[in-house]
């Protein structure tokens, strides 16, 4: 019951993050895939950062442990782009689907339904689709093996990384979009 609360409040949290910034909308998602509008990004790399900050304290501390997935950079860039083609068309990502759904955008109900469709079509053939991409599969892989370093080394570096991506990003002028640009 614990998990299922703290689940529901950072949901609840993040929720209300995605609609005060209105990164569920349509034309801020366009403008992110044409880097012209980068609110949607600030906002998931925020919580990116403190997602890693907190998981990687959690591990520390002993609560879980990070399970390595094999890695298959052809069927990831494969599936990234018909993603990335989906928010494209769509105009909503597998997140902010529900924020739009929430707010009463009529038309979010059928991008959430072919989201639907199209996991329970993958769950059939997950089986056939991993054979097929198998020979391209690089093995249990992480980057903290790669590098020498440990996890929490590793996590606090790529958020303090991520976090001066994100000050340049606020300072540099001339990447912002007054709201008559929309």
């Amino acid at each position: 019951m614990y998990y299922l609360f703290t689940g529901l409040l950072i949901g609840v949290v993040f929720g209300f993050a995605f609609e005060k910034s209105k990164v569920f909308e349509a034309f801020s998602i366009i403008g992110q895939l044409f880097f012209k509008r980068f609110t949607m990004l600030k906002v998931l790399m925020t919580a990116m950062v403190t997602s890693m900050i907190v998981l990687g304290i959690m591990q520390q501390l002993g609560v879980f442990e990070f399970k390595l997935k094999e890695l298959n950079l052809f069927s990831n860039i494969l599936g990234g782009g018909l993603l990335g083609v989906g928010i494209a068309l769509s105009g909503a990502c597998p997140g902010t689907v529900f924020a739009q759904i929430g707010v009463g955008y009529k038309d979010a109900i059928f991008t959430f339904l072919g989201g639907l469709v199209s996991a329970f079509i993958y769950s059939f053939w997950n089986c056939s689709i991993s054979d097929l991409f198998s020979p391209w599969s690089i093995g249990k892989i992480s980057l903290t093996d790669l590098l020498g370093v440990s996890q929490l080394s590793l996590t606090l570096g790529i958020a303090v990384l991520f976090v001066v991506f994100l000050i340049g990003l606020e300072r540099f002028r001339s990447w912002r979009v007054d709201v008559l640009e929309q």
